[in-house]
């Protein structure tokens, strides 16, 4: 059987401050939400997605120090649907962006100097796949 691909690139801004944690065993976690618009159709209403990102480790700090609320990102990564409950218990599900490449491109604190990251095998592996008891949520 083939190996299968998909990477998906998004541009947005970034809905709120970065939120950092760790782990039980101290790696660092750091999440925020992408919102995307789109026009669509012929009277262009605006749609939004929302694309929940999550970094580890190096990538995490980057994300910590980087990351505010406004700020226009590039991410590109897999995405995977996650299945939940809400407050009334009523099933729900969210997208959500492994990032394999980033791009700050304006606002927060990296305005003036777009910066630029890479995940790399050493710093940012995967490790919500590889390590399940990992994930502090």
């Amino acid at each position: 059987m083939a190996n299968g691909f998909h990477q998906t690139t998004i541009i947005g801004n970034v809905v709120a401050d970065a939120a950092t944690r760790f782990t039980p065993k101290g790696q660092q976690v750091t999440d925020f939400t992408v919102a995307v618009n789109e026009e669509v159709g012929k009277d262009k209403a605006e749609v939004v997605t929302y694309y929940k990102v999550t970094g580890w480790d190096k990538v995490a700090e980057v994300f910590e120090k980087f990351v505010v609320k406004g700020m226009q990102i590039m991410v590109q990564g897999t995405v995977s649907v996650e299945a939940y409950l809400d407050k009334n218990n009523a099933p729900r599900a969210g997208l959500h962006l492994r990032p394999d490449k980033f791009k700050f491109l304006g606002g927060g604190k990296s305005q003036g100097a777009a910066s630029e990251g890479r995940r790399g095998n050493s710093t940012y592996g995967g490790h919500a796949q590889d390590d399940a008891d990992e994930i502090p949520f």
